[in-house]
């Protein structure tokens, strides 16, 4: 079997693919705020969800990029992945505040 070595075509399948469960995580975020209310625990913490829009944005980027250089891609890939490793403290800090 042969290497595909970064093959553009993978590369920007993987890239969709990772678009497809950014847009469903926002869908489900959305549907939950709109079942529970805007002013519901969830609403508040998650607020405008700036983490969610930007790996949205930044994977749009790196797959259209795919077929220009596809390691700049899987780098964009990587940074949104290492910027979801770092924890969201946000549910946490809303309600250690209602708590007090």
């Amino acid at each position: 079997m042969g290497e595909n070595h970064f093959n553009p075509t993978t590369v920007g399948l993987y890239g969709f693919g990772l678009l497809m469960a950014a847009i469903a995580f926002l869908i489900l975020v959305n549907t939950l705020i709109s079942t529970h209310g805007t002013d519901s625990t969830l609403a508040i913490a998650m607020g405008d969800n700036r983490k969610g829009t930007v790996s949205i944005f930044i994977y749009v980027i790196g797959t259209a990029l795919t077929w220009w250089n596809s390691w700049l891609s899987i780098a964009l890939f990587t940074g949104v992945a290492v910027m979801w490793l770092i924890p969201d403290r946000r549910i946490e800090r809303h309600l250690s505040k209602r708590e007090s």
